[in-house]
């Protein structure tokens, strides 16, 4: 018989011992305990060792819901215990709890109790704090710290009428002032010089457990240190600083800085404490415009402490606001002037001084105008000047303003621009109209320039062959006046033979020309010429002193005496017949019909 595995026998074994447990019922949670301090509300139970690991599922429900909710952090968990806090929040109300337990497949039934704060809470001891003057001891009591829910920080948050009675000695004293942060009041200091002071808490609503404070002793003998004297508070921008003034001493001094508001209890400024300096930056500290602080310093000079310096701090009379930036550039017909807030210390989101005034803006001077900034947001203001009349420079100044805190807000330093007067401009319009008008010229000449050349190519063109003959006939045709005139060459007449235009064309002798053709233009030539002969002699009779020579188609010299400014012009032959070639073919002059 083969060996089973171990592994194998150890997984039978914890299935069976699962089986098992099931079988017999699960066991409920026992000995619920409620904790609350300070409304820190725990829930814890017992439950007995078992074999297989348990886990709880812890419940909830209130008069005002009628379903169980569980709590999300206490789902099936294998702690003893459960937060809470922030589930049971009320102290006025009654609160339903319950918790199971899971082993295994099974589940055991549900173990259950109640809670309700005012008998099951205790709230703690308060925090206390005291210091004196010259007449007065000034004591502050600090509410216990609480679950941060719904707006809610300490147990003065939960409980609407608590307060505290400060006891001293056989004396009792009610604190005369509460807020959200705690109570306050003073005593006053008679001959005795040491006085030993505690809180206790107090609810006229609810008969809560409170616990009472420690027990804390102050020294009222009069202090042989001197106190830091000729406070000033100094504040530009939300950028607070405290000075003061001390007298050299052969110990060298340090200082202690505290302030508070709404009469809460005093807080030690970290960055001054036992500070050698003379003044204390509380840019982080002091920050709300519309709150009065208060604000102490003493001096430690050796194993010896002063009194307190006081004074109070509020930023709306104590505070001035800067000069803003500011800028302007033309656009078009106006000019935009853009400010620009001044800078402030960082802090919650504030970045400027327009982040801690509500309402800050600007009006905007020029010459004798004012204008007020039409749009402000988180950076500034801004608006428009309209560009009048032919005025070429502007200068601008802003003056800040806030309708709802009197506070001092220094102008801007003054900057002009200068507007330059441009005549004939176009404006973006008009030069894309002018573009679109000369791109659609362009675009007609190329079309007319290829029409045209088109049409030329489309034109006969007279061959190379037959240019000569149509530039003889162009000379043959060729008016008398055009002819050159009288060219003066030499006192005595010059014979010259130019050879007529019959013999000039060189008419060929080909025998298959016709005779008549011959005839016809012999005649017509030599009457032209005969008329032409006789027009040249009645303008040689009336010429002048002067002889200038002509060469006349018949190839004759003729002179006369004319005078150069009385040379007329001749009017041209209107009735010649044209030569009549009498040959054909490319290389030779055509033969007109």
């Amino acid at each position: 018989m083969e060996a089973i595995p171990s592994r194998t026998v150890s997984l039978l074994l914890y299935v069976l011992s699962v089986l098992a447990v099931s079988a017999v019922p699960v066991q409920k949670p026992f000995n619920l305990k409620k904790i609350s301090y300070n409304f820190n509300t725990t829930l814890s139970w017992d439950y007995d060792v078992t074999s297989v690991t348990p886990y709880f599922q812890v419940e909830y429900k209130s008069p005002r819901s009628h379903s169980w909710t569980t709590v999300e952090t206490c789902m099936n968990t294998s702690s003893n215990y459960c937060d809470l806090s922030e589930k049971i929040v009320d102290p006025y109300v009654y609160y339903d709890v319950r918790v199971k337990a899971v082993v295994g497949s099974g589940m055991s039934n549900y173990a259950k109790t109640e809670f309700y704060l005012i008998e099951d809470g205790i709230i703690g001891p308060p925090t206390i704090n005291a210091s004196v003057d010259e007449k007065f001891m000034y004591i502050d009591v600090g509410y216990p710290d609480a679950p941060h829910v719904n707006g809610k920080k300490n147990v003065g948050d939960y409980l609407d009428d608590l307060t505290y009675d400060i006891h001293y000695g056989d004396e009792m004293q009610e604190m005369e002032e509460c807020d959200h942060y705690g109570c306050s009041t003073q005593i006053l200091i008679t001959n005795q010089t040491k006085y030993c002071i505690w809180a206790q808490g107090k609810s006229e609503s609810v008969p809560m457990t409170i616990e009472k404070s420690k027990e804390i002793c102050i020294n009222t003998a009069v202090k042989t240190v001197q106190k830091p004297f000729n406070l000033k508070k100094i504040s530009y921008n939300f950028n607070s600083t405290l000075y003061w003034d001390y007298d050299v001493t052969s110990v060298t001094p340090y200082f202690q800085v505290e302030y508070r508001y709404y009469s809460n209890s005093w807080t030690v400024v970290e960055t001054c404490v036992h500070t050698s300096h003379n003044y204390c930056d509380l840019s982080e500290k002091i920050v709300d415009p519309y709150v009065y602080y208060d604000v102490r310093v003493k001096a430690f000079v050796g194993s010896e402490m002063s009194d307190y310096a006081k004074t109070e701090f509020y930023l709306i009379s104590d505070c001035i606001i800067g000069p803003p930036t500011i800028n302007a550039s033309v656009e078009g017909k106006f000019i935009n002037v853009d400010v620009e807030y001044p800078d402030a210390p960082r802090l919650n989101g504030k970045n400027n001084v327009g982040d801690y005034l509500d309402g800050l803006m600007y009006d905007i001077h020029y010459g004798n105008e004012t204008k007020v900034t039409e749009e402000c947001d988180n950076f500034g203001c801004s608006t428009q000047i309209l560009i009048t009349g032919n005025q070429t420079k502007y200068c601008f100044w802003a003056e800040g303003k806030s309708e709802i805190v009197p506070i001092t807000i220094e102008r801007s330093k003054e900057i002009c621009i200068n507007i330059a007067v441009k005549t004939g401009t176009l404006s973006n319009n008009q030069i894309a109209i002018m573009v679109s008008i000369l791109v659609i010229v362009i675009v007609l000449l190329v079309l007319t320039f290829f029409v045209m050349k088109r049409k030329l190519e489309d034109k006969p063109v007279i061959p190379w062959s037959l240019r000569s003959f149509t530039t003889g006939m162009q000379h043959v045709y060729r008016p008398t006046d055009q002819l050159s005139k009288y060219d003066p060459v030499s006192i005595s007449p010059v014979e010259s033979h130019v050879e007529r235009p019959d013999k000039k064309l060189n008419v060929s002798d080909d025998s298959d020309l016709g005779d008549s053709i011959a005839h016809g233009s012999q005649s017509s030539v030599g009457e032209a010429e005969q008329k032409a002969d006789t027009d040249q002699n009645a303008s040689e009779e009336s010429s002048g002193s002067k002889n200038y020579y002509r060469t006349e188609d018949n190839g004759d010299s003729i002179g006369g005496s004319v005078t150069e400014n009385e040379v007329t012009e001749q009017e041209p032959p209107r009735d010649i017949t044209p030569p009549i070639t009498n040959s054909n073919g490319y290389d030779r002059p055509h033969c007109l019909p």
